[in-house]
């Protein structure tokens, strides 16, 4: 069991104590919305002191439900709606590598098909 704790990562980041910080995404949103509603400009303190930061996002779940401006109303689903719902992983993957993000990873990878990697696969070429 873990008791209240204080992530002091300013000051982490002041002494040189990291070199990177993973950061954990809403997949519902895809990451993308998520990382510049919150994360890009929150830990931007720590990429101007040196540290790099990453996006941790999920690619299981199957519902995009929180999209910021969706194609069409919520939810999106890889069952109903599979062509908008990869089309959508395609476009957030770019966005999100193409942002001030330092790197990319895909977490709940276990299960997926080939779809969910050939859009993977397609947005890291389309860079």
């Amino acid at each position: 069991m873990l008791g209240r704790f204080r992530i002091d990562w300013r000051t982490w980041c002041d002494e040189q104590l990291v070199d990177a910080i993973r950061l954990n995404v809403d997949h519902r949103r895809f990451g993308y919305d998520d990382w510049q509603a919150v994360s890009g400009g929150k830990y931007k303190y720590a990429q101007d002191r040196g540290v790099q930061v990453y996006i941790d996002c999920a690619i299981d779940g199957g519902c995009y439900d929180q999209l910021e401006n969706p194609p069409r109303p919520l939810p999106i689903c890889k069952d109903k709606d599979s062509d908008i719902y990869f089309g959508l992983m395609r476009d957030m993957t770019v966005k999100m590598l193409e942002s001030s993000a330092d790197g990319l990873f895909f977490y709940e990878h276990a299960g997926n098909d080939d779809r969910t990697w050939r859009a993977l696969a397609e947005a890291a070429r389309s860079l």
